[in-house]
């Protein structure tokens, strides 16, 4: 099985007063970890790992609000397929990568799936209007808890921790705003690797501080 895209999420943003600098910049999509504890599972054993970490993101709010400017700038179809992948607050950050691949990435919603690429507006008025969307999103400190079960498919013993799907876009002034699937937990080793181990993820609490 692949190893996971780990990438590192603070608990704050960057805060930023210049004037919006959003006509270019950077999305990495991975996994960030939910959990400073380790377990250690082999075949026929199970573990609990809890979910537990603090985050400036986006409010469900703030996602339905942003949703619904942005809706149009898409086809049909390529609502329908955003919608299929990425439907709800719980697959947000794929629904925010899934976005940018489609405007950035020649049409490809997977163009930055587990990895990082830049993106350029290059004058084109609706890639602009969509990075202005997502750049004057606000962001609030949040609390994500959850717990998530690992399960040993070897006899050699794995170390293992829990980890979050994250969307991390990076604008060219520094701005950073993080968005997270909280629907996307996995079990895996501190390099990214899943070998070892399979995961049964519960649905995450998100609850603002």
């Amino acid at each position: 099985m692949a190893n996971l895209n780990i990438i590192q999420v603070p608990s704050q943003t960057n805060t930023v007063d210049e004037r919006a600098a959003y006509d270019s910049g950077t999305v990495t999509t991975g996994h960030g970890q939910a959990s400073g504890v380790y377990v250690v599972v082999q075949k026929g054993t199970r573990a609990n790992v809890n979910i537990d970490f603090t985050i400036s993101t986006i409010s469900e709010e703030s996602y339905h609000y942003f949703k619904e400017r942005v809706w149009g700038i898409f086809s049909n179809e390529e609502q329908q397929k955003l919608e299929e992948n990425y439907g709800g607050f719980g697959m947000a950050g794929g629904l925010f990568s899934g976005m940018f691949g489609l405007l950035f990435g020649g049409g490809d919603y997977n163009h930055y799936k587990d990895k990082s690429a830049s993106f350029n507006v290059e004058n084109d008025e609706k890639k602009e209007e969509f990075t202005k969307n997502v750049y004057n999103l606000s962001v609030s400190e949040f609390h994500v808890t959850g717990q998530l079960i690992a399960e040993g498919t070897s006899f050699i013993p794995v170390t293992v921790s829990s980890y979050v799907q994250t969307t991390k876009l990076k604008f060219s002034d520094g701005k950073e705003l993080h968005v997270l699937s909280l629907n996307d937990s996995q079990a895996a080793a501190q390099n990214g690797s899943t070998k070892g181990v399979q995961s049964s993820p519960e649905h995450l609490s998100i609850t603002p501080l």
